[in-house]
Order: C-alpha cells, then structure tokens, then sequence
C-alpha cells in the first residue's frame, strides 16, 4: 500500500443466478505472529436469464382499408433462451380492425412482424396497444415484458391537385381538374369553382366517380381569384380546394378588363410597337393561341373584331396592317418608333 488490485469474476452459462457475499482478506507480507490483516466484502450478483421486448416503429399510420406493420424484438440477457408468446390487448384495436404475429412464437435474440390490417369502416383516432412477450414454461410463472405501441388511423382525405394555384386556364378550353383521396368508402365526389376566391360556390359537377380526375370546359367566367373544391358527394367532408388563387382568362382579351373590345387590338399595338406592358395574363395575349404574341395575334383580333375583310376590299392581312398603319399615323405623328418590333413566346423570351 498505497496501490490496488483488480479483482475479476468469471462466471459459466451453468452459474447459478443469486446473491453471494464474497470476503476479500489482505494480509502484510512476510507472514509474522503478529502480522497485519485486513478484510472486507464485495456482493456479487448472477442475475437470472431475462430478455427484453421492444417495437420498431413505436408509431404507425394507416388509412382506413390499408395495412402497416412493425417489428417486434425480443433479445435475450445473460443467457435467456426459452420460447416466448407474443398477444396484445385485443380490446385497444380500433373497430374492424384485425392483427396477426409472423411467428406468434419466438425465442430470443430474434423478432416478429406484426401486421395490422383495417377496413374502410375502421373509425379514425389514435389507439395505445400493449404488446406482451410470455416465457412458456411447464407449470411455473414464466417470465413476462411488455411493450406498446401507437396506431394512428388516419381520416378520410381528400387533396386537390390541379388547378392548385398559379395556373391560366383559358376560357372555353378543357382542362383536367386532378385530385387524390385516401380513406374515403363513398364512390362520388362533388365538384365545385368560385371566381372571388371562395366567397361563393358554382357547381361543376354533382355527383361524379371518385376516380381522381375530371375534364371541365371552362367557362366564360374571367378572374384571377377562382378556386375549385372537391367534396364528398354525400355530406361534404371530406373536402379540399386549391392552396392558391388560379386564372381564368379569355383569349384577346389583352388589357385584361373581361371582355374583348376594341381596346385590346390598341393594347397589343401598344406592347408590340411602343415596350408597353404585357398582357396579364401573358396568355390572353395569344389569340390565335400559338404560344406566341405577336402581329399575328393582332390581326387575328381586328379581324374578330370588325370582321375586316367586310369593310375592305383587300386581304384580311392588308386589313390588319392598314388598321395598324392608321393607328401608326396616330400614336407616331412624326414616324416609325425607335424601338424594333418585338414578339415573345409564352416563356416572356424576346424573340426580335
């Protein structure tokens, strides 16, 4: 002394478990009649064989009619080895919902999957379900752990996922509305538009397969505020409408006040000839819906408009231009504008 010892322990898989208090005598050297001696204790501990149980994921989600499952693990301590049943508490699964182990038997260190499936009546919540793992023994009290774990069934839901914000649909066009749904046991849904940003409701369609998709032909109803709602056509819910704000517009109506008049041929001379501002949409630009603005669009419109070829005796592309070279004459009394004809396709690229 001063200095210590490191006393090891080692025990056989055939240790017996239980509690023993070990003396540990110290004993001066070289031994003498009247030599010093010390002693104290350690206690030492074999505990029995044991295992452990525990659930991966300790959380599951499953929409009513699907199936999920997780993996349940027993691993063995100091030695255990017996087979071990595993059962849950039939009374915390949700209604019309069934399970099964795959295998209902294990020894440890190994797992077991557990598989829950539901119905499309199952209810939505959250339920805690204990899990438990029996040593099986011969008249005697096995061993027992358990563990649990969280099932959240989820609620019927319905997503809108077209038109769902940004989009510019053009007047008497079709377009696909678009949608999903998970959970929901009714076979119709309900379809329905607003243009003032869901203060009010249109119907679209009534009653219609619920089979995610439906081809609508847009109406004559020009706003940059409108939204569609999806629905359960029984009783409304679940339901979903457009994250954001969608566009219908129509076609040539350049200055974007609803309607095609004559201000919008003076609007397309404008952005052409003069760098004004585009149409908003771009798209309502594209009258002859090429996915380009140019002289083109405008001559297509003075044509809708004043049917030209009525009031002259030449082409309706000579009309065009002779309708432009008036307005010319107007807006540059002293003669062509500095800048160079300009087009941009859909993209806003400048094309020359």
């Amino acid at each position: 002394p001063t200095d210590s010892s490191i006393l090891t322990f080692h025990t056989d898989a055939s240790t017996p478990p239980g509690t023993s208090t070990v003396i540990i005598t110290g004993t001066e050297m070289p031994q003498r009649k009247d030599g010093i001696e010390h002693s104290t204790q350690v206690v030492l501990i074999v505990p029995p064989p044991d295992f452990t149980i525990e659930v991966k994921p300790e959380t599951l989600a499953v929409n009513p009619g699907d199936t999920v499952d997780c993996d349940v693990i027993l691993e063995s301590i100091y030695g255990f080895s017996s087979p071990c049943t595993l059962t849950l508490e039939e009374d915390s699964l949700p209604a019309n919902t069934t399970y099964n182990f795959d295998p209902a038997t294990v020894v440890p260190t190994d797992s077991s999957i557990l598989t829950f499936y539901t119905d499309v009546s199952t209810p939505p919540g959250i339920r805690t379900i204990v899990i438990t793992g029996s040593e099986m023994t011969r008249g005697n009290k096995g061993i027992e752990h358990s563990t649990q774990v969280v099932l959240i069934v989820a609620p019927p839901r319905i997503e809108v996922t077209s038109p769902n914000g940004d989009e510019h649909w053009c007047v008497d066009k079709t377009q696909e509305i678009t949608w999903s749904s998970e959970g929901v046991p009714v076979p119709f849904v309900k379809i329905e538009y607003s243009v003032n940003g869901g203060t009010g409701w249109e119907t679209i369609a009534e009653s219609t397969d619920n089979d995610g998709t439906y081809a609508w032909t847009i109406p004559d109803t020009p706003s940059d505020s409108c939204l569609v709602r999806v629905s359960d056509a029984e009783d409304g819910d679940p339901w979903d409408e457009s994250d954001h704000f969608f566009a219908i517009f129509l076609a040539g109506d350049a200055d974007g006040n609803g309607k095609v008049d004559i201000g919008d041929p003076i609007y397309l001379i404008n952005y052409l000839f003069q760098s004004g501002l585009p149409p908003a949409p771009f798209e309502a630009g594209d009258v002859n819906l090429d996915e380009t603005v140019n002289i083109a669009d405008l001559i297509y419109l003075l044509i809708y408009l004043f049917s030209v070829t009525h009031y002259y005796t030449q082409s309706p592309i000579k009309a065009g231009f002779e309708f432009i070279r008036l307005y010319w004459g107007f807006a540059f009394p002293d003669g062509s504008p500095s800048s160079s004809l300009k087009t941009q396709n859909s993209c806003g690229r400048e094309d020359g």
